[in-house]
């Protein structure tokens, strides 16, 4: 009762100095030790609160061979609901524990057999470790006329029949950003939701903070909607870790900020229960109302796209949100509630962006519609992990990368390659059928320590041409504005 009194009170006691500043907000629960939000200059809907806990930062890199070399495909390891926190120990604790849940992705480029194997790289290329616990490569032989899309939780992918869900799909009635202008023709025609090439495709490019309101009309109530995107750009890396710490110290004069006094509230309720401990013989698991008062802090900065759908009392409640790949574009399907739409047949969508990415596509499709668009006429066989060549270790790990097989993980460094090799898929293709790859990764990443940043050395001369043309437009988020 003790913690729960000194709860009440101070919290009452910021939102009375915050005042009108704090009304004007969405609604959304805040991390006590982030910052105020700053609003954009531009006129129009201020920017939305933060995402919940779980997007990421950066990932190790796919590459898929081409013939000749390898190209990069796309950044994976993304778990959900999170798999990057910056201390190791952490990372590890809580995978460990089954709280960290495997990335689902769907490879892009052609996948061709050479010598009777599927030839793939694992490639950190950005100052950051992985820890690798298992691998696995999904072939998926379906028919033609459908394509499969991946859902936003990475835990199932659905297979449509083309035509019929485009015949079905809602697509946007108004997409307005928050200065006001119309961007409905650069992400709302059916033509973009399959291309694959993001260097000519037609985009919105949010820069940090900007976001977009969305509408959807003649809707049907009752039926879980669905959005279905395409995703891509991410131009930060993690960085190392001593300068992520850096950012976390307390100055004293931290305390005469509102997140100061958040801060120095939280310390004097550690005091309190310990004290309360000691004197009253309290249960040590009074600590866990801490978060009450603190909230939960997210591990990565909240790097990614976030959803919020405006209901009945014209308020945002956001709900999800879209972890962006890096390199290629990714189509995504993300479930939304019942509730988003409303008594007149209406959903309006916020979708914001925390920092710089990119949103080529945006529809939607009601629950019996998509039923009616799936399609079950289709193969899957899990692929046989042949090899896995570590370079910089100079053997063979893909025991770490198979299930039950190491207890170790497999761990990369800055300038690693992981030469990974997979049987070819037993089966033929059947008439009027094609193939998607699907790779599922389990495990999670850090930022660079100090010793792992000296082991790496002048990793920059490791990676390729590929690789080094992307770190010229990266920045590290602690410098991130």
């Amino acid at each position: 009762m003790l913690l729960l009194l000194v709860g009440w009170a101070f919290i009452n006691i910021t939102n009375l100095i915050k005042g009108k500043k704090s009304s004007d907000k969405d609604s959304l629960s805040k991390n006590m030790f982030d910052t105020d939000e700053a609003s954009a200059d531009a006129p129009g809907p201020p920017p939305p609160p933060p995402p919940p806990p779980s997007c990421k930062a950066t990932t190790p890199f796919l590459a898929c061979f081409d013939g000749k070399e390898y190209k990069l495909e796309n950044d994976i390891l993304f778990g959900r609901p999170n798999s990057f926190y910056h201390q190791y120990d952490t990372a590890k604790a809580l995978y460990e524990d089954g709280r960290i849940f495997p990335d689902l992705y769907k490879i892009t480029s052609p996948v061709k057999s050479y010598n009777g194997k599927l030839l793939f790289q694992i490639q950190e290329i950005e100052p950051e470790e992985s820890f690798f616990k298992w691998l696995e490569l999904i072939r998926v032989a379906h028919p033609e006329n459908t394509e499969v899309v991946v859902d936003s939780d990475f835990k199932k992918f659905y297979v449509l029949e083309k035509d019929r869900l485009e015949k079905k799909m809602v697509l946007p009635s108004s997409v307005i950003d928050n200065q006001g202008r119309d961007r409905g023709k650069e992400i709302s025609s059916q033509d973009l939701l399959w291309q694959y090439d993001t260097a000519s495709v037609r985009s919105i490019l949010f820069n940090v903070n900007e976001n977009v309101e969305i509408t959807f009309r003649n809707l049907k109530r009752g039926e879980i909607p669905h959005l279905i995107t395409k995703t891509w750009f991410r131009d930060w890396v993690a960085g190392e870790l001593h300068a992520r710490i850096a950012d976390k110290k307390i100055s004293v004069l931290d305390f005469f900020t509102i997140a100061g006094l958040k801060k120095a509230a939280t310390v004097a309720v550690l005091f309190i229960s310990g004290w309360a401990y000691y004197k009253f013989g309290f249960a040590p698991e009074s600590l866990a109302f801490l978060p009450l008062f603190a909230g939960v802090q997210c591990g990565c900065g909240c790097e990614c796209l976030t959803y919020g759908y405006k209901d009945e009392l014209g308020e945002y409640q956001w709900i999800n949100i879209s972890d962006v790949r890096s390199w290629k574009h990714n189509n995504e399907m993300v479930e939304l509630p019942r509730e988003a739409v409303n008594s007149k047949g209406e959903l309006t969508l916020r979708v914001a962006a925390t920092k710089k990415h990119a949103l080529g596509f945006i529809g939607l499709v009601q629950e019996d519609d998509l039923a009616a668009a799936s399609h079950r006429n289709y193969r899957t066989e899990n692929l046989n992990l042949r090899q896995a060549y570590h370079s910089r270790l100079q053997k063979d790990a893909s025991g770490a990368l198979k299930k039950g097989y190491w207890k170790e993980y497999l761990h990369t460094i800055p300038g690693d390659k992981v030469d990974i090799e997979f049987d070819a898929p037993n089966s033929e293709l059947g008439k009027n059928e094609k193939e998607t790859y699907l790779l599922r990764s389990s495990g999670f990443y850090t930022s660079l320590r100090p010793e792992y940043k000296k082991l790496a050395g002048n990793w920059q001369e490791k990676i390729s041409e590929e690789a080094k043309s992307r770190l010229t437009f990266l920045k590290s988020l602690e410098n991130y504005k």
